[in-house]
Parts: structure tokens; C-alpha cells; sequence
């Protein structure tokens, strides 16, 4: 076949080799043109997801402000609606199992007293509570709490580790997500001190999170990226190496996820630590792609 080729006259010689050179030059340039095409497409779908996350971070923040600031009206409402200034007294009175000391709100006890935490329940929807401090231990002194045999919790500590007992404890206020029985509230503290400065106790007031969970769940669960990326929501929890979906459009609410993902397949275990930016996962395709 070569030697054929060499006989061949040069012109032809040169269009041969000049044709099968471009054709090697274009077959190159096109798969460099396509990969830099793919490049491109992902980091156009990248820079796209980065911002919708932005604006559904954005979104979040506002929603939890929001809740936030009713958490801090509601509290003030709370000790409004008492009539008074809740006054601490050494005097150790039987609450619930223990003695604790007394707490007036002008010349009604609070140990154990649930009228006042009622009314405001009536009035907003909302549980409140009185905390006090006795033996370097927070204990609940009034409550609308109560236990898996429906008995209130009068007179019962929170966990050393608890988030609200290590503020009331440190002096401090306290803001945050309460988890109770699977429903989701907003719990705002307010540390009651002594006038040398020194915490005695604190009062909470407690606001469901109901209708913000249904906003932020019809809101990103209808979102979706590309033909078939969905919004999920994790968040950590206690137990280390577990996350819980707040929301995912294929899993019931309150799924528990973990950093192996034997509970959830298809979930990448680096999204329950993985902290800002954007993260790129390949999946492959049926075709293995």
C-alpha cells in the first residue's frame, strides 16, 4: 500500500498527507473544544447553584431574624403579662421532689405555679417557664412540661451539658433551636440576677416553629436543579456523626443521616461537615457515566 502511495504523484502525495494532517489537527481540536465546552457548562451549573444557595442562605437567615426578633417581643410580653418583677428568696419550698428556693412575682409564689404560665399560653400559643439555680444546677421551678407519663416536670434539672443550663449558669442569655418530640420551637432565655450581678435563675418563653418549617418546606422543595437535583437541608445533632434531614424531597422529615450513609443511600457523607462554598460530587450515571 505504501509503495503504491510513493508512486503516486507528489501533488497528490501532499494532498493526502495534507488532508490527514488536518484531520488529525480537527479531530484534536474538537475534543479540546468539548472539554473545554463540558469545563465550562459545569463551572456556568456551578457558579448558578453557588448563587441560588446564596439566596437560599440569604432566605434562611432572614426566616431564623425574623423568628429571632419574635422570640425576644414575646418575651418581653411574657414578663409584662406577670405584672411584676419575679423577686428571689433563699426560703426552700417542696417543688415537685425537691426543695427549691422561692420565687414571688409580687405576693404570688411561682414554684410549681402554672396559672400565669397558662394565661400567657392562652394569650400567644407559646410555653413559658421559670428556671432556678440551686447547687450550681439549673432546675425547672415552673413548667407547662411535662413527661412521657404526662406529669409535669416541676422541680427536675436540665443536663449539665444542656445549652440553656451552661448560659443560665455563665450569666448569659440565651437563643436557640429546641427539638421536643420532634417538633421544632424557639427557645428565648432571659437570666434573672441578683443585684450584685450574680445569676439566681432565668425565665423562658418557648414559640413553635410550625408555620416557618411548612414555609421553608414549600418554598425549597419545589426547587430543582438541573433535570433532576433537588434541595435538601441537614442539620447536625447531638450524637456525633449523625445529621437529621429537616428537609429532603424523598425522605420523610426528621430521617436520620449518617457520615457513612448506610441511612440514607445517594447521600454524600461529606455534606454533613462540609461548611462553605460550593462541593462538586460526581455520581455516575446508569451507563456508568
Amino acid at each position: 500500500m505504501f509503495s503504491g502511495f510513493g508512486r503516486k504523484p507528489i501533488a497528490q502525495q501532499l494532498v493526502v498527507i495534507t488532508l490527514a494532517a488536518l484531520i488529525a489537527v480537527f479531530s484534536i481540536l474538537a475534543l479540546v473544544v468539548q472539554r473545554n465546552s463540558d469545563h465550562a457548562a459545569l463551572t456556568v451549573a456551578e457558579k448558578n447553584l453557588a448563587n441560588e444557595a446564596q439566596i437560599m442562605a440569604g432566605m434562611l437567615d432572614s426566616i431564623f431574624d425574623s423568628v429571632k426578633d419574635r422570640g425576644e417581643q414575646e418575651s418581653k410580653f411574657f414578663l409584662k403579662s406577670l405584672g411584676g418583677t419575679p423577686a428571689f428568696s433563699p426560703d426552700l419550698i417542696k417543688t415537685g421532689e425537691v426543695d427549691l428556693p422561692t420565687i414571688r412575682v409580687g405576693n404570688e409564689i411561682q414554684n410549681g405555679n402554672t396559672r400565669p404560665l397558662q394565661v400567657f399560653k392562652d394569650l400567644t400559643g407559646s410555653d413559658s417557664a421559670f428556671l432556678v439555680i440551686k447547687d450550681g444546677k439549673v432546675f425547672r421551678l415552673s413548667t407547662l412540661l411535662k413527661d412521657k407519663d404526662g406529669k409535669l416536670t416541676h422541680g427536675t434539672a436540665l443536663p449539665a451539658e444542656d445549652s440553656v443550663s451552661k448560659a443560665v449558669l455563665a450569666g448569659q442569655d440565651y437563643a436557640g433551636l429546641a427539638i421536643r418530640g420532634g417538633k421544632y420551637n424557639f427557645s428565648t432565655v432571659k437570666v434573672l440576677k441578683a443585684a450584685d450581678g450574680k445569676p439566681w435563675g432565668a425565665y423562658s418563653v418557648r414559640i413553635a416553629l410550625d408555620a416557618e418549617l411548612k414555609r421553608v418546606r414549600d418554598l425549597f422543595g419545589k426547587l430543582v436543579a438541573g433535570k433532576t437535583g433537588y434541595v435538601f437541608i441537614v442539620r447536625p445533632t447531638d450524637e456525633k456523626g449523625i445529621g437529621e434531614f429537616v428537609l429532603h424531597p424523598k425522605k420523610p422529615s426528621f430521617t436520620k443521616y449518617r457520615r457513612d450513609g448506610k441511612c440514607c443511600s445517594g447521600t454524600d457523607p461529606r455534606f454533613l461537615h462540609f461548611r462553605r462554598g460550593a462541593c462538586t460530587v460526581e455520581w455516575p450515571a446508569a451507563t456508568g457515566r
